[in-house]
């Protein structure tokens, strides 16, 4: 978005001059672990999904990586402490 509403390019302004060139990508089989992985260390929020023949299939994102956790392990998720590094010594909850 702000390549396209930078100051000075119109609106008219082709695709290619505000793409990324060779951009980091997923493939759809590949691990959310590996997807993960390449957006922390790029900086990424998001990450174009690619098929085995090239074609983009799709975008993964941050929110839709922290959506499918959520779903798949909500015990994980949502219990846990305010302080990482500390653990509860008993359960909590009646």
């Amino acid at each position: 978005m702000r390549r396209v509403l930078a100051a000075g390019r119109p609106l008219t302004t082709a695709v290619a001059d505000c793409m990324t060139l060779d951009p980091v990508i997923v493939g759809p089989k590949e691990p959310i672990g590996l997807a993960i992985r390449r957006m922390e260390e790029g900086g990424y929020r998001h990450l174009p999904v690619i098929d085995e023949a090239g074609r983009p299939v799709g975008v993964l994102s941050v929110k839709r990586i922290v959506h499918y956790l959520a779903e798949h392990f909500p015990a994980t998720v949502y219990n846990q402490p305010p302080d990482p590094a500390s653990f509860p010594t008993e359960p909590e909850g009646a």
